[in-house]
């Protein structure tokens, strides 16, 4: 059987060039289109990187420059988690990257050429995302409409958080529920039931709880903060995430049978 090597190509490829970041998450995705693999990652109170792939295995940094650095007014992101899709129909992937309490989820749309533009500035969506601590994110249909909806799990660094400044720890899921040009509204309360909770079962031996859509608030991220991404199942689809002091989660949506077609 034939064992897999790797080897140490951090500064022959250039990435080990960029300045040194404390990075809590990555994602590989074509941003330009040019059939290279791009690398983006999160960094915590510095801006992300984004490394643009020149071929032959070599790299530069251009994540400011492309406008994918740190939000329009130059405030450092706490990036967290991260993701990449077609979110405005424009066959370009676009980056989403959750944020720290009091501060936007940053939503960068691929305007091509490497470049992006910030659309976390819009007041509706601040307001959306400023009162939780977001971790981990996942792009999903989640109500198979053809539109790629955002779901963020959340949950405060601080065990006792309320203790200091009245913010709970454990905090509510959202999702945000795309209508394929960019834009994204809260999934209402009453819309949330098309996530059911499952009941409990066991995955990898391990005891699995259900909770998401919102309905049950939990500290959500794991020793990795992310949702670690869903799964379809009969045309349904399913969320699987990471909690902290929680059981694992789970939760599949309940659509009408003609939907899952």
């Amino acid at each position: 059987m034939a064992t897999a090597l790797f080897r140490d190509v951090s500064v022959p490829s250039g990435v080990a060039a960029a300045l040194p970041s404390p990075g809590l998450a990555v994602l590989t995705a074509d941003l330009d289109g040019d059939g290279r693999l791009d690398i983006y990652v999160a960094n915590d109170l510095k801006p992300a990187y984004l490394f643009h792939n020149q071929g032959g295995g070599r790299f530069i940094e251009t994540a400011v420059q492309s406008g994918a650095g740190m939000d329009a007014t130059a405030i450092l992101p706490a990036g967290m988690g991260i993701d990449a899709g077609d979110l405005d129909g424009s066959g370009r992937p676009s980056l989403f990257l959750t944020n720290f309490q009091n501060k936007p989820n940053l939503l960068f749309l691929n305007r091509g050429n490497l470049r992006f533009e910030d659309r976390a500035c819009a007041p509706a969506w601040e307001l959306r995302s400023l009162a939780r601590l977001a971790f981990g994110t996942a792009f999903i249909d989640a109500d198979l409409d053809g539109n790629l909806d955002i779901a963020v799990a959340n949950g405060h660094i601080q065990r006792d958080n309320e203790k200091f400044d009245g913010t709970p720890t454990a905090q509510e899921a959202q999702l945000f529920l795309g209508d394929g040009r960019g834009h994204f509204r809260t999934c209402p309360a009453r819309r949330r039931l098309l996530y059911r909770q499952r009941r409990p079962r066991r995955v990898a031996g391990r005891k699995v709880d259900a909770c998401l859509a919102g309905h049950v608030p939990k500290v959500g991220r794991g020793r990795r903060p992310e949702i670690t991404g869903f799964l379809r199942r009969w045309g349904a689809v399913e969320l699987f995430v990471i909690p902290l002091m929680w059981p694992l989660a789970t939760a599949m949506s309940r659509l009408p049978s003609d939907r899952h077609r």
